[in-house]
């Protein structure tokens, strides 16, 4: 399959080959090499679906084919257009309807150390109580991430209220550990302090380490989120909104009122290319986002069961993350 490519506001671009059973995505900023992405699947056909459905979650993301690419006729089939805030106000409603709190995570960048327990990102002093082996997997020892004092967190329906969330995962996010310690234990005396098992490594997605501090909002329901179709009126009424000429100023609306830009606990999820639970399956069951992590280049979303969420039951979680 030939390169097709699309660019994004005269600032991103992205591309995709298919090779055999294999879809080839370059993606960055004009002016840049960009970055490159090979993921491998069972079947030619396999690999050919998946890039059809990279290709249209792009073009709902308002990327344009090729340099050609216009919207020449739009005004002779439509010879009364609304107005941007005549569409706005006929889509109001529905978001309005659909908000649902959230938290959001607050960085603050830190040059001194933190406490072990302390609510914190990416400063390779994690918590973890001496008797817990150091996370690994397939022989790869795990990154820590991020850990979450949840005294601290503003109270979400089906969230503990108590207790330490952390996440470890592995330098390419294929390997996945997270903790629940329901007692936070502060003395440091019984916690791990030789920290030599990963010195010197890359920690992510924040280039130094951050303090984290805790808001309380409301958003509405995300154009990447699964239910989006559904809340906002069916899928004839969002192929509308795609079509719109005031595509990109809808866009803007509804990822600001969702908050789309936030790392968060709970609320609506904001997947890049695609929500893993669109397809109806195993994946539909994890129906609660438990964090979102926002940084330039990816967004990384961790799903729970809300049966399992209500018992403190973090054993069984749906992780996903994708580049923009």
């Amino acid at each position: 399959m030939k390169v097709r490519r699309f660019e994004h506001g005269g600032t991103k671009f992205w591309s995709i080959q298919i090779l055999g059973a294999e879809t080839i995505v370059t993606f960055g900023k004009f002016g840049t090499n960009g970055q490159t992405q090979i993921k491998s699947f069972p079947s030619a056909s396999a690999a050919a679906r998946a890039g059809e459905k990279l290709v249209a979650q792009k073009l709902k993301n308002g990327y344009v084919e090729g340099s050609g690419s216009s919207a020449k006729g739009a005004k002779a089939t439509k010879p009364k257009p609304r107005t941007a805030a005549q569409e706005l106000a006929a889509l109001d409603p529905a978001l309005r309807a659909s908000l649902k709190p959230y938290v959001r995570i607050v960085e603050k960048k830190r040059k001194t150390p933190m406490p072990l327990w302390a609510s914190k990102a990416c400063d390779g002093r994690p918590y973890l109580p001496l008797k817990t082996p150091w996370p690994k997997a397939r022989g790869r020892v795990l990154l820590p991430v991020m850990q979450i004092d949840l005294s601290e967190v503003p109270a979400l329906p089906g969230f503990p209220r108590k207790g330490l969330l952390s996440l470890f995962w592995s330098e390419d996010f294929q390997d996945r550990k997270l903790f629940y310690f329901p007692t936070i234990t502060r003395d440091a005396s019984k916690l791990w302090s030789d920290f030599s098992l990963i010195e010197g490594a890359t920690l992510y997605p924040f280039e130094e380490p951050v303090s984290l501090t805790f808001e309380k909002r409301e958003g509405c329901v995300s154009w990447g989120d699964y239910r989006f179709d559904e809340l906002v009126g069916g899928a004839k009424v969002v192929d509308a909104l795609w079509k719109s000429r005031h595509q990109s100023k809808i866009w803007d609306h509804v990822w600001k009122w969702s908050g789309g830009a936030d790392t968060r606990l709970g609320g609506y999820a904001n997947p890049e290319q695609g929500d893993p639970r669109s397809k109806r399956g195993k994946a539909r069951g994890y129906e609660t986002q438990l964090l979102q992590i926002q940084n330039d280049n990816y967004t990384h979303n961790v799903f729970i069961k809300p049966a399992d969420l209500k018992r403190a039951d973090f054993s069984d979680l749906l992780f996903y993350e994708a580049c923009d």
